[in-house]
């Protein structure tokens, strides 16, 4: 239960040890002991790419005063001066999606001189709580960043609170956002530049899901060719396993809804080039995995092509053949 005696603005300096924060030193390295000065090495690109991009958020956050300033401007008009202050709402709050932990509790800031609220995802909560260890660590204010935990209970709640001022959070299908991304392919495109860009899939807002094949579709059947065999040379393993491209999904329940769009898809007509339902995994073979899926002949009309899923596989829309 939060306590709201506890929920005021952070105006408190948060520099008041004598060592400079080491947040993100602790992030580099893949969330080393917090009692360390040291890192270890990172030897997985995917896990680096994503710990990267969470250190530069902490350093773009480590420069926000100057992105505060308010402005002046002189005489606008006879006698008139204009000016602008840019003041902390008091209470935010953060509702953030499993498939990405770090990164947006990370950009849930409270650096503009609010106390936050954050929700993480109750299916991988573990990150959040580390990056509030290291906050803590760092010199945060007590009150200043408070976690809490649950489902859907717990987020109206908080929607619904008239003291919090603003809420940022990752929408589904209940709130007509989601992740179903298109790339519209030209004609003219570079087929080897679009084969690379096209084969990213997976559980993240980014994915692109979805190929529209724009002018002569029959052009574009050798290509298809050529995307099954990238995405099959796609190594599907553990992430923690250094040649890993993908890895497993978030859950028993969401490999099955995969497995259900894809079939629903079969069933409604679309030709499945690359089935990756069944793959199995050395040493990981009780993992929620599911390989590279390609559908094409997919139409609007059809569940795997509407449904909001972050699935692992490739629709190919040519509604113009």
């Amino acid at each position: 239960m939060l306590m709201r005696f506890s929920l005021q603005r952070a105006t408190e300096p948060s520099l008041n040890q004598r060592n400079p924060p080491r947040v993100p030193n602790l992030i580099g390295g893949a969330f080393v002991d917090s009692k360390s000065t040291s890192t270890i090495d990172v030897i997985n690109h995917m896990r680096s790419h994503i710990i990267f991009l969470c250190i530069e958020v902490v350093e773009h956050a480590r420069g926000m005063a100057t992105l505060q300033i308010g402005e002046y401007v002189p005489n606008v008009s006879s006698r008139i001066d204009t000016y602008s202050v840019r003041e902390p709402l008091r209470i935010c709050a953060g509702n953030c999606p499993f498939n990405f932990p770090a990164m947006i509790p990370l950009w849930c800031r409270v650096v503009t001189g609010n106390t936050f609220i954050l929700k993480p995802s109750e299916r991988d909560p573990g990150a959040s709580i580390m990056l509030a260890e290291l906050a803590i660590e760092a010199g945060l204010p007590h009150g200043v960043l408070n976690i809490v935990h649950g489902t859907n209970d717990i987020v109206n709640a908080i929607c619904y609170d008239d003291d919090i001022r603003a809420m940022s959070f990752v929408g589904s299908n209940t709130s007509n956002m989601g992740a179903k991304n298109h790339g519209i392919v030209m004609p003219e495109a570079n087929k080897d530049a679009t084969l690379n860009a096209l084969v990213a899939a997976g559980q993240r807002c980014m994915a692109l899901g979805t190929i529209v094949f724009a002018g002569d579709s029959e052009s574009w059947v050798s290509f298809e060719n050529k995307l099954v065999e990238c995405a099959k040379a796609l190594k599907v393993n553990s992430r923690t396993e250094p040649d890993a491209d993908l890895g497993s999904v978030i859950s028993k329940q969401g490999k099955e809804c995969i497995s259900r769009l894809i079939q629903s898809g079969v069933d409604s007509g679309a030709k499945l080039l690359l089935d990756g339902r069944n793959i199995v995994v050395p040493r990981y073979g009780q993992g929620n995995f599911i390989g590279p899926t390609i559908l094409s002949g997919v139409t609007a009309d059809m569940e795997c092509y509407k449904a909001d899923s972050l699935e692992e596989a490739i629709n190919i829309f040519n509604r113009n053949k």
